[in-house]
C-alpha cells in the first residue's frame, strides 16, 4: 500500500531539514526527499551562518 503525507520537502539541506521539522512540529506527516543520504556526502569543512529569525525557530522547536 502506498503511503501518504500531507507535505513533501525536497532537499535536506539546512532550510529543508529545518522545515521538515517545523512543519512536523505543527502536527504536519512530512517525507524529505533529497537526490543522496547525508551518510553519503562527505564533510566538505563547510560552516553555515544563522539568522536571527532561523535561531528564533530553532529555538521555537527545542533544537537551540
Amino acid at each position: 500500500m502506498a503511503q501518504r503525507f500531507d507535505i513533501a520537502v525536497v532537499g535536506a539541506g539546512l532550510a529543508g531539514r529545518l522545515m521538515a521539522l517545523a512543519l512536523d512540529h505543527a502536527g504536519f506527516s512530512v517525507v524529505q526527499i533529497d537526490r543522496a543520504s547525508t551518510a553519503a556526502i562527505p564533510d566538505d569543512g563547510r560552516t553555515t551562518a544563522i539568522a536571527y529569525a532561523g535561531i528564533r525557530l530553532l529555538k521555537r522547536l527545542g533544537l537551540w
